[in-house]
């Protein structure tokens, strides 16, 4: 029966994994806005409000200069070097290429969200000394990023950056 009807199965699998397993976190984001009445004050928000607060696709690319401007670093002086290299990789990360982690997976590896803090909000980045870690940590919760300091190149440091987005960036996932 499996074989015969294998469209059917696969429907049902994804029906289940989409809708169903989703609908309890659904209906509590829907009682939420209800709540708090957000539906309300969302449809008596003007066309530019809205688009501030729910901005098209094309509208959400966070650009290297943005995110300088929200970085505080705990200490530069003596890791200039470290510094250059994160600056040239936001700039690499700014020239989207698919299959090549993204200044959002930087927010989301760095913030657990997908696009910048509020303005008032700031990026922290410390410097890791200590042990022979080449990967960066992020605090989520502090926004706050550490890098590594036993890099040489740009190359490695670029190369352990990667490593790190394209396998820390999902942010917290509940199942």
């Amino acid at each position: 029966m499996l074989v015969t009807n294998r469209k059917i199965l696969i429907q049902g699998i994804m029906i289940y994994f989409v809708i169903h397993k989703r609908k309890r976190e659904m209906d509590d984001i829907a009682q939420g806005m209800n709540e708090c009445s957000a539906h309300n004050f969302i449809g008596r928000c003007s066309e530019e409000t809205l688009q501030s607060i729910f901005p098209r696709c094309e509208e959400r690319f966070i650009t290297a200069e943005e995110l300088k401007q929200s970085i505080v670093f705990e200490q530069s002086a003596g890791y200039e070097d470290i510094v250059q290299h994160f600056f040239t990789y936001l700039l690499e990360l700014e020239k989207y290429e698919p299959d090549k982690p993204s200044m959002t997976d930087l927010c989301c590896f760095w913030t657990a969200s997908n696009c910048l803090p509020p303005r008032s909000s700031s990026l922290l980045v410390k410097f890791q000394d200590q042990g022979g870690n080449l990967l960066p940590l992020a605090e989520t919760c502090f926004c706050s990023l550490s890098l590594p300091t036993a890099h040489r190149s740009y190359e490695d440091f670029s190369k352990h950056m990667s490593i790190a987005l394209n396998y820390g960036s999902m942010g917290i996932h509940h199942s």
